[in-house]
């Protein structure tokens, strides 16, 4: 088994998905994640969903000048401008909306979650698949509890079976659990479900 850094869980970056169109995960190995790295994932995703909301709150203050502003100077209104410039700052405007509001839920997602974890850590256990339903695992931890826990929406991507077989970390308890996966090693938010 190897111990992975920060760079190494999956899913972290959209640069696999974005520069070579796929997903960056491999397939199942024997991974050991740090507390210190599961923690640091967490916080990365915390801090990607405050970036994402002030790149679209800057992206539609930019609009907002060039409608209200540059347009005016340069054509008369916004909608004396050439044909192309309409359809494009639409979809400007509507790509800022969503920066902004998927940023927004993004930082309250991973904020409670980063501090879930830092309230309750993290305790090792061994997942598996629950037969009943697909996206939630069953999880034996170490400290010889049980839970049944549920990755919640959005997870883009569904994490293959034979990931989500195995050693994992639970980080956090009730609806701001988080689980990672270190066959992966990926990580996914969850939620705890009765068991």
């Amino acid at each position: 088994m190897r111990e992975v850094g920060i760079s190494e869980i999956c899913r972290l970056t959209s640069r696999s998905v974005a520069i070579r169109g796929q997903d960056d995960l491999t397939g199942p190995g024997n991974h050991v994640v740090p507390v210190e790295v599961a923690t640091e994932a967490v916080a990365r995703l915390r801090k990607r969903g405050l970036v994402s909301a002030i790149v679209g709150v800057v992206l539609l203050a930019v609009l907002l000048v060039f409608i209200y502003v540059i347009s005016p100077a340069l054509w008369g209104s916004y909608l004396d401008a050439p044909s192309f410039v309409l359809p494009v700052g639409s979809l400007l405007i509507a790509a800022g909306l969503m920066l902004v509001v998927t940023g927004a839920v993004g930082r309250v997602r991973w904020s409670a979650r980063a501090e879930s974890v830092g309230h309750f850590g993290w305790t090792p256990g061994v997942a598996r698949v629950d037969p009943a339903a697909a996206h939630v695992v069953l999880v034996d931890l170490a400290d010889n509890r049980k839970l049944r826990l549920a990755t919640t929406a959005p997870v883009n991507l569904k994490i293959p079976y034979e990931i989500r077989e195995g050693n994992v970390l639970v980080g956090g308890e009730g609806e701001a659990s988080t689980l990672v996966f270190t066959n992966g090693p990926v990580l996914a938010a969850a939620r705890a479900l009765p068991v």
